[in-house]
C-alpha cells in the first residue's frame, strides 16, 4: 500500500485486521451486500433505504434493479411505490437521477446539493440562468403545484414561457434540477408515457450537522456496497474526497478493511463464509449499481469487455453477470407474447438451468413469458 494511503488509514481504527482478498471474492462480497441474489428487504422503500440510492437514468431498467434484488417483485409494484411516493426519483447524487427514500432526501441532500449546483454552475451562466432567475421560477413552478395537481414537462415549460422565461437550449432541465434541489417538486404519476412533476412534501428531517451527515452517508453506502475504497464512495456520492474521508474515518470502527492492489476496501459485517458465496447468474440492468457505484469496476470487468459494456460517453449497457465477472450484455425485445432477450456473451455461454432461472425472473418481474430470442 502507497505510503499516503498507509498514513491515513493508520488513523482509523477497525474491528478485523487487514488481509488480502482477490477480485473474485471482492466480487461476491459485493454482490451480497447489495442483495444480489436477494436480500431480506420486501418492499422497494425499504431496499432503497438499505442502498442509500439507487442511479434510475434509465426508468425501465431502473425499476427492473428494484426487482432483481425482491422476491416476487413486479414492474406495476414498483411502479406504485413511486406514484405513492414511498419511493422519490429524483437528483440527488452526481448529478443524475436516483430513487430515494423520502426520509432520506432531505439530510442527504443538505450534503450533495451544493456540490450538484457547482457542477451546474458554468451551464447556468451560459444559459443566462441565475440565482435571481431561479427564485422566480421556483415560486412560479411551486404555485402551480400548490394544490396537488401533476404537470409534465410540456406543461411546466408552457408555463414559463407564458411569464416570459425562455425554456429552450436544454433550460428547462436546469429549472426543474433546480427546484428539485430546492426541495420544491419531484417526480410525480406518469400520465401515459411522459412523467409527470408534483410538490415535494417532505417529513420532518433530524437535526444532525453536516459531520453526522457525512457518517450517516458512508455507513448506507458501506454497508451496502461495501467492500469498496474512499474514492469509490467520492464517486458515487459526488463529495469532495476530504469529505469522503472524513464520512468514512467517522464509521471506521464499525468496519473491515482488505487490500487489494495497493488499494484499501471497507465493509460491514464478517469474513465468515462471504467471500466464499456462489453468487449465481443475473440479467443486470443497465446503470447498474454492480457496476456504476464503483470507481474500482474493473474488480466486475474485465478491461478486454469495457468498451462492450460502458460506451466512450459513459452509458451503461445491461450486463450478464456470473460469479460477480461481466460476461455479457443483453437487450429486452417486446414481441406480442411475451418478451426475448438477446444475449451476447463475451465468455462461455453459462448453463442452461442458470440462464432460464434469470430468465424467469425477468418475466415474472414484467408478468409476460421470457425467452432467449432465436
Amino acid at each position: 500500500m502507497p505510503g499516503y494511503v498507509k498514513a491515513w488509514h493508520n488513523t482509523l481504527s477497525f474491528r478485523a485486521n487487514f488481509r488480502q482478498m482477490t477480485h473474485a471474492e471482492i466480487a461476491r462480497l459485493r454482490l451480497l451486500h447489495q442483495h444480489l441474489p436477494s436480500g431480506p428487504h420486501q418492499t422497494p422503500k425499504t431496499l432503497v433505504s438499505h442502498m442509500g440510492a439507487m442511479q434510475a437514468q434509465d426508468y425501465a431498467m431502473a425499476k427492473w434493479a428494484l426487482g432483481i434484488r425482491i422476491p416476487g417483485i413486479t414492474d406495476e409494484v414498483v411502479e406504485q411505490a413511486l406514484n405513492r411516493g414511498e419511493i422519490i426519483r429524483t437528483h440527488i447524487l452526481r448529478p443524475t437521477w436516483h430513487f430515494v427514500a423520502p426520509e432520506d432526501l432531505p439530510w442527504m441532500l443538505a450534503l450533495t446539493a451544493q456540490p450538484i449546483r457547482n457542477l451546474m454552475a458554468s451551464n447556468d451562466k451560459r444559459l443566462g440562468i441565475d440565482a435571481t432567475l431561479v427564485i422566480k421560477t421556483n415560486d412560479i413552478v411551486g404555485r402551480a403545484l400548490r394544490d396537488g395537481d401533476a404537470l409534465t414537462r410540456e406543461e411546466i415549460a408552457d408555463l414559463l414561457q407564458r411569464e416570459g422565461i425562455a425554456t429552450d437550449e436544454n433550460r428547462l432541465s436546469h429549472f426543474l434540477m433546480h427546484a428539485e434541489l430546492d426541495r420544491i417538486v419531484k417526480t410525480g404519476p406518469r400520465r401515459g408515457k411522459q412523467f409527470t412533476y408534483v410538490r415535494l412534501e417532505l417529513p420532518e428531517a433530524p437535526a444532525r450537522s453536516r459531520e453526522e451527515n457525512l457518517a450517516e452517508l458512508a455507513r448506507r453506502y458501506f454497508t451496502s456496497h461495501g467492500p469498496a475504497s474512499v474514492h469509490d464512495f467520492q464517486w458515487w456520492s459526488g463529495l469532495t474526497l476530504g469529505e469522503a474521508r472524513k464520512g468514512l474515518a467517522a464509521i471506521g470502527s464499525d468496519l473491515q478493511a482488505l487490500a487489494l492492489d495497493d488499494q484499501t476496501y471497507y465493509f460491514t459485517g464478517s469474513f465468515t463464509d462471504k467471500a466464499g458465496l456462489e453468487a449465481g447468474f443475473h440479467l443486470l440492468p443497465a446503470f447498474d449499481e454492480m457496476l456504476i457505484a464503483y470507481k474500482s469496476r474493473h474488480i466486475s470487468l474485465n478491461i478486454s469487455f469495457t468498451s462492450a459494456s460502458i460506451s466512450s460517453n459513459g452509458i451503461f449497457y445491461p450486463v450478464m453477470m456470473a460469479d460477480g465477472q461481466v460476461v455479457g450484455t443483453w437487450k429486452r425485445q417486446s414481441k406480442p407474447r411475451g418478451v426475448q432477450v438477446q444475449p451476447q456473451f463475451f465468455r462461455d455461454r453459462p448453463d442452461e438451468k442458470s440462464l432460464s432461472a434469470a430468465l424467469s425472473r425477468f418475466g415474472v418481474f414484467l408478468g409476460q413469458k421470457a425467452e432467449i430470442a432465436p
